[in-house]
């Protein structure tokens, strides 16, 4: 029970649904960007019956969605659009933890189309070049990748290890940089005069109400039962 690295009771008694994501940065933003909705009076996703459970790497998912599938707690789990998250899909399918429907892909929500296969796709460039520059300290200021934008995270990967700020198993370090991306998750930078979506951010909102809809559609479930 321990696998999820918090104990199972804990998300059995703050809410009646699950949202599975693979890592805690990917936790940290969508709850960030949920509570400044939240804060404009905006649909948000409901965190007082939803519980995000990131599963600490993707692999692990398949064990997490089975326990919670054992001890029958209503989940959804919101994967990455990259190899890795394609076979995880595949795996819970194979294993019948969880119905096709309740698996959602990053990019498929967004846009199918896009090249965004990660929730750290969804953050504005220039914010993005502001994390890297503040967590790694290159000599030379980071601007873009060589090898342009897509996909980000390798491309990012491949920048910093041409210059021996990460090792070649190194990942990103996500929860800093996340830290720095919530920082921007203000009503000044997020919203216009008018009160919409910048354009900036509008995928990332698009993503959290793609959730916020198909998880109220579990909690509806719940409540007739």
């Amino acid at each position: 029970r321990d696998v999820v690295g918090t104990l199972l009771v804990d998300t059995l008694y703050q809410g009646k649904v699950v949202l599975l994501v693979e890592g805690p940065s990917d936790k940290m933003l969508l709850h960030a960007f949920s509570e400044l909705l939240a804060s404009q009076k905006k649909p948000c996703i409901n965190f007082e019956r939803i519980v995000l459970q990131p599963a600490y790497g993707a692999p692990v998912c398949p064990a997490v969605a089975s326990i919670l599938k054992n001890e029958n707690v209503p989940t959804v789990a919101l994967l990455d659009s990259d190899s890795e998250g394609e076979r995880i899909k595949q795996k819970l399918l194979d294993h019948g933890l969880l119905e096709e429907e309740d698996i959602i892909m990053l990019k498929q929500a967004v846009n199918p189309r896009s090249r965004r296969e990660t929730i750290e796709c969804l953050i504005p460039k220039h914010i993005i070049v502001e994390a890297v520059n503040e967590v790694y300290h290159p000599s030379s200021k980071f601007e873009k990748p060589e090898g342009g934008w897509w996909p980000m995270v390798s491309q990012l990967k491949a920048w910093l290890r041409k210059r021996n700020l990460i090792s070649d198993k190194e990942d990103l370090d996500k929860i800093t940089m996340a830290n720095i991306f919530k920082k921007h998750f203000t009503p000044q930078e997020v919203f216009d005069n008018d009160e919409n979506i910048q354009e900036d951010f509008r995928e990332l909102h698009t993503l959290v109400e793609v959730l916020r809809k198909k998880l109220d559609d579990k909690l509806s479930l719940q409540d007739v039962r």
